[in-house]
């Protein structure tokens, strides 16, 4: 191999080094986006689990009431139906724009 062979040959591995480099780096930075993301979704998971305990505890109570307490308890129970509601939609979209973010 002569010089100018050898020169060429060392310049294409330099580029291919440093782009191989900066894709890495790119790659940390998705990753990176991507634990961050995965680590806010799983607090609204936790969130949205938890309000489905406390829907089934009182569903549970609505169970077991009486006539007149069962009027009474029924409002709770559909805002409690609702507010789950909710919250599933925003982790729907937190989830959405959390998966928006990884391909930007």
């Amino acid at each position: 191999m002569d010089n100018m062979e050898l020169k060429v040959r060392t310049e294409y591995e330099g580029k291919m080094e440093a782009r191989l480099k900066e894709f890495g780096a790119k790659l940390d930075e998705l990753l990176a986006k991507g634990d961050a993301a995965k680590g806010q979704l799983s607090k609204k998971v936790d969130e949205l689990k938890q309000k489905q305990a406390e829907l089934k505890q009182k569903l549970a109570s609505h169970k077991q009431a009486s006539g007149e307490a069962w009027q009474e308890l029924k409002p709770g129970l559909d805002r409690a139906w609702e507010d789950l509601g909710h919250a599933f939609n925003e982790l729907k979209q937190a989830s959405e724009r959390a998966v928006g973010k990884l391909h930007k």
